[in-house]
């Protein structure tokens, strides 16, 4: 078996490279409100009407009128949506909306998205519904002849039009795209699901506004969807007799004059559904009516999702009741506030399909009252944002500071609470222990920033400012801050590391996903630093990507650079040929689309003069495999890490709910499957995949004892280390990458990893992608108190 360790060793180092592709970015889209309502935080902190989870019971505004309807695909009647205008019930005034966009200069219907409507001087006179198959919706207002009424569609586009009582009164919404979501819906078997509600989770306008989740359009067919939209976000899909799909990133053309891009999804829903069914009631168990209600599934998803599913909003009927279906089994955050109580939020462990009851009781509310000053004047401050609860969820309030300093958060839930003061880059915070029926003081003392803050400028080689360029500031594993520079070049972020940061500039037009125009790395906030763009030498990968049939396929072509320590990726054309430039160096390529193997091309030396042209690349049919984990005493362990070791690739992680595993689109060959977790003794199997079709294969994993290795890495190391335990035989047994945590620039970091093992002895192999390496021998029996220390060196 000692031949196989040269592959291991490899793989060791295809998986350390692959690690670094997971930088996540956020769509650079400025987006409006939630059209007609705000984002969660409406009128005196109501929720107003208006994103629906699709499959819950209907809606109402806080004025008690039906906001949302079941949409008929009849083509001779939509539904109606009678909204309150304050005026005469028996004066009706007939609203059709039209939501077209032009498809090549032909006037297409958008079928089967929401769309909110309300008069423009009583913002309470509102109501939601959706199009129907040919794309027109229908309201009826009690009352408002004369009044001008506005329309917005969830996928773009407004209107304005005034009403009549005498006849209908006609809105056309022209949407103009800037993406086309395109794709499949389909079943855990890869089957076409027809029917679902496509979804948009659109980006919240600001980092404590709870998005807003709208239906945009329904597959149809076996599964099909095309759907044209101007906003970007995250995209699943629902369906009444599934658990919800994972969320992707929907990602729009940054210029409103260019053509709309093509974006393709394939969404998988799952067939283990839970329903939530309970109750609200108030501090005297009295049944709350119109209350909302957010379920967040908080299972992982598969590769590359930006959440494992929609949050799922519903309210309660008149007797307090409620019922969330579409959930998938395992571990779900809930989310519940009314006006006039405070809120209420927890989390539920759903382990089998069925209904599953959840009662929630809120608090009489709590309130926060006080002032933001200047830490160093203490002369009050004006404009400040307030924030108490959890940012981007139902149980959060915000306020703004008055000319005086001072501001009021009602309606607040018990408890600890995390409360932030902001403005600009300074901030400030504390956590309070709110009580119910009493009012909380806190002072704000907004302190210098200075340490706090990255300020710099961009500019070209030749010293000119460089006006709207995207500058993106990676701090460790934080998430990466996105920041535009002004006219002057100038930009300034606040940042939660001072030392260390990576910081990195995109011209305009330029999505964050290419290369960037220019990198600096190491950069610290003692004092403003330049960031100077130079000509970087590129040159051209080709090709052309095909599917098993020979047809071109709109594959993903992922691009890791070495030299820079970069990630990139690209989209090929719809017949599948690609052109993508890179900066000369050595690149790992990827190529993937789903219901393929993912195709690998590992060190491949780019260089000066002519493009490197890969030809056609056939991707052919992946396989599958899923099966359950069971752990000691038959019970599934509460988490787990499965991933199969495929030669010359990355490693591959399998999707895990709830003691439940699926691998997809797997080259067909020999592979490994290692199954790892704590407390879970890491085991592995070897394992036969073939093409275009599913192997069921069921794990038993033991308890391990643990032990902590500590990978001392020096500087010239690397900042990523790959550990493997191998048995003697040179089995490998356990597995993972993680990254270099360094006190400062310059210096010798660590990579730590908790480990877990059945006992006996293990050789340890550590080595980092810069040509750096570790062997040792570790004995398991007992739980070791003190880490085992390696130090990689080069080879």
């Amino acid at each position: 078996m000692s031949g196989s360790r040269p592959i291991l060793i490899l793989l060791l180092l295809v998986a350390v490279s692959a690690g670094a592709f997971a930088w996540f970015w956020q769509d650079p889209t400025d987006l409006p409100n939630n059209p007609g309502s705000t984002g969660g935080n409406g009128p005196n902190g109501q929720t107003t009407a208006g994103p629906a989870s699709g499959t819950g019971p209907a809606s109402t505004d806080p004025n008690g009128t039906k906001a949302n309807a079941t949409t008929t695909t009849n083509p001779t009647q939509p539904d109606r949506v009678l909204v309150s205008a304050g005026g005469d019930d028996d004066e009706l005034c007939v609203l059709h909306v039209h939501v077209i966009y032009l498809d090549n200069g032909v006037r297409t219907p958008v079928t089967f998205t929401e769309l909110t409507v309300a008069l423009a001087e009583n913002v309470n006179a509102r109501g939601v519904s959706r199009t129907d198959g040919r794309g027109i919706a229908e309201f009826a207002f009690a009352g408002g002849a004369g009044e001008t009424v506005l329309a917005h569609a969830a996928t773009g586009g407004s209107g304005r039009a005034v009403l009549t009582s005498e006849q209908p009164t006609e809105l056309e919404i022209v949407v103009a795209p800037r993406v086309m979501a395109t794709g499949r819906v389909v079943d855990g078997s890869n089957v076409g699901v027809m029917g679902a509600d496509i979804v948009l989770l659109r980006w919240a306008p600001d980092e404590h506004s709870a998005p807003d989740l709208w239906r945009i359009g329904q597959s149809g067919q076996r599964g099909h969807f095309r759907i044209p939209a101007r906003f970007g976000g995250r995209i699943g899909a629902m369906h009444p007799d599934y658990a919800s799909s994972a969320m992707f990133l929907l990602r729009p053309n940054r210029s409103a004059d260019a053509p709309p891009k093509t974006e393709v999804f394939e969404l998988v829903l799952q067939p283990v559904t839970v329903m939530v069914h309970g109750t609200v009631t108030d501090a005297d168990n009295q049944p709350v009516a119109n209350a909302v209600l957010e379920v967040h599934t908080a299972t992982r998803g598969p590769s590359g999702a930006e959440r494992p599913g929609p949050p799922n909003r519903v309210r309660t009927d008149a007797n307090g009741n409620f019922e969330v279906p579409g959930l998938p089994p395992g571990d779900a955050r809930w989310f519940a506030r009314k006006t006039g109580h405070g809120w209420s939020h927890g989390t539920v462990t759903l382990r089998r399909a069925g209904s599953h009851r959840l009662d929630i009781q809120l608090p009489t509310p709590a309130t926060v009252i006080g002032t933001v000053v200047d830490k160093d004047g203490f002369q009050p401050v004006a404009g400040a944002t307030i924030i108490a609860g959890i940012s981007g969820t139902l149980c959060q309030r915000t306020a703004t500071s008055n000319a005086d300093g001072s501001y009021e958060l009602p309606d607040l839930g018990i408890g600890p609470t995390p409360v932030r003061a902001y403005k600009k880059t300074r901030s400030v915070a504390t956590n309070l222990e709110l009580a119910a029926a009493t009012t909380s003081t806190w002072r704000a003392e907004l302190p210098d920033a200075s340490r706090d803050v990255l300020r710099g400028i961009v500019i070209d080689s030749r010293d000119q400012p460089l006006e709207g360029w995207t500058i993106v500031v990676r701090q460790g594993d934080l998430d990466p801050i996105r920041v535009r520079s002004e006219a002057g070049g100038e930009f300034e972020t606040k940042v939660e590391q001072q030392q260390g940061l990576d910081v990195r500039a995109f011209a305009p037009g330029r999505p964050p996903t290419a290369f960037a125009n220019a990198t600096q790395r190491d950069v610290s906030t003692d004092t403003p630093m330049r960031l100077v763009v130079a000509t970087r030498e590129t040159t051209m990968v080709q090709g052309r990507v095909l599917d098993s049939n020979g047809s071109g396929i709109t594959a993903t072509i992922g691009c890791w650079h070495y030299g820079f320590r970069e990630y990139a990726r690209f989209k090929a054309s719809a017949d599948g040929t690609f052109a993508i430039p890179c900066p000369l160096g050595t690149v790992d390529l990827t190529i993937e689309h789903p219901g393929h193997a993912a195709h690998f091309t590992g060190s491949l030396p780019l260089t000066r003069g002519l493009p490197t042209d890969l030809g056609s690349i056939t991707l052919q049919l992946g396989g599958g495999m899923f099966g359950m984990v069971m752990g000691p005493g038959g019970t599934p362990p509460p988490t787990c890490e499965l991933k199969l070791l495929i030669a010359n690739r990355p490693p591959m992680p399998a999707e895990f709910v709830a003691g439940s595993y699926r691998f997809r689109d797997v080259p067909a060959g020999e592979h490994t499957l290692v199954v790892q977790g704590d407390a879970i003794a890491g085991a592995s199997w070897p394992i036969k995949i073939t093409a275009g079709s599913d192997l069921e294969r069921h794990v038993e994993v033991q308890q391990g004892w643990h032990r902590r290795i500590r990978v001392a890495v020096p500087p010239r190391g690397g900042h990523r280390v790959t550990l493997a335990l191998l048995t003697k035989d040179g089995t490998t047994r356990w597995y993972a990458t993680a990254n270099v945590m360094r006190t400062a620039p310059g210096q010798t970091g660590f990579a730590i990893f908790e480990t877990w093992m059945t006992a006996g002895t293990y050789e340890a192999i550590a080595v980092t992608p810069d040509g750096y390496e570790a062997r040792a021998n570790l004995h398991y029996q007992g739980t070791a108190s003190d880490p085992f220390v390696m130090r990689v060196a080069p080879r």
